[in-house]
């Protein structure tokens, strides 16, 4: 249900320096970084694409380097509370800001249309809408306590088609449509690729994508799962145990596995892609020469003795 979905724009109404981004995506997006700027990009897609989901968040947060309380996870509705030990990471990490907020726009796939549209068959507002533009727009803000001990979360401002949806008229199935949209978004670290691969592997719909995936590195050889002692799961490179390898070669490695094994759309990437790009993947990574959001770079270096003058 995740295929072919892909963002079309964002807006954050305050990062790091400037106030109100605005970034109107494409098929691969280019962004400068990796840097503090382009993290907190990656990190507000990655809160926006997964505070629905119990599971994903505590997986996401984890990714940064935020270490969660389990025990103080709490779901209501449309709301999310969560509180985690260090504090005083969090606060660097977000540069002290106390809120923080982002606007998706995302351009629906096929499946994902196909299921509004039998959920929402009733509502010709909804049908109408999605008629004229098949997209869904949500907000998603964050805002901290005063000790950057814990947060509520929320999402809002949806929007269907060209039809936005009022908070005394959303429909039940809402939730169920958020929960899906989480699929749609995968950073590439952290992966469990050798169960992603199984899974893909065993599964008659990803059966393909799991062969794509072992010939998604052309460069560095053929990539499978396999099954050592005590039940456990591998990844071979070249029928060698990948932890054999550096970590460029690992690195390729989770690269793959986000593109053609997560199941996701789209993609985030700390740096250049390290395998062959699926047509059907929304790529978002980050370069020396991509587009400058948020902060803007000096054209010129300055040697330390100039700054001192």
């Amino acid at each position: 249900m995740h295929q072919d979905s892909e963002i079309i724009g964002i807006h954050i109404p305050q990062l790091d320096d400037r106030h109100h981004i605005d970034y109107t995506s494409s098929a691969n997006n280019h962004l400068y970084g990796p840097n503090p700027t382009s993290k907190r990009i990656a990190w507000l897609l990655s809160m926006c694409f997964s505070m629905y989901d119990a599971k994903r968040i505590v997986e996401v947060f984890s990714s940064f380097g935020w270490k969660l309380i389990a025990e103080d996870l709490h779901h209501e509705g449309m709301s999310q509370q969560i509180a985690w030990e260090n504090t005083a990471y969090v606060r660097r990490f977000l540069g002290a800001e106390r809120s923080w907020s982002i606007r998706v726009q995302i351009r629906l796939g096929g499946e994902l249309l196909g299921w509004i549209r039998k959920q929402a068959m009733r509502n010709i507002e909804i049908v109408q809408g999605l008629m004229i533009e098949p997209n869904f727009s949500f907000r998603f803000s964050m805002r901290l306590d005063n000790f950057f001990s814990m947060a509520a979360c929320s999402y809002s401002d949806f929007q269907l088609g060209t039809w936005s949806i009022p908070v005394s008229d959303r429909p039940d199935w809402l939730g169920t449509l958020l929960y899906h949209v989480q699929g749609c978004f995968c950073v590439a670290q952290g992966l469990d690729v050798p169960t992603l691969a199984r899974a893909q592997m065993l599964s008659v719909d990803g059966f393909e994508h799991y062969q794509r995936f072992c010939a998604s590195l052309p460069e560095l050889g053929s990539l499978r799962v396999v099954e050592v002692e005590n039940g456990q799961l591998q990844i071979l490179l070249n029928e060698e145990l990948l932890s054999m390898y550096g970590p460029k070669e690992q690195e390729a490695v989770q690269h793959a596995a986000a593109l053609f094994l997560s199941g996701s759309s789209i993609v985030w990437i700390d740096g250049t892609p390290l395998c062959s790009l699926p047509d059907s993947a929304q790529v978002w990574y980050t370069t020396e020469k991509g587009d400058v959001v948020g902060k803007s770079v000096s054209q010129k270096t300055l040697q330390w003795g100039e700054k001192l003058r």
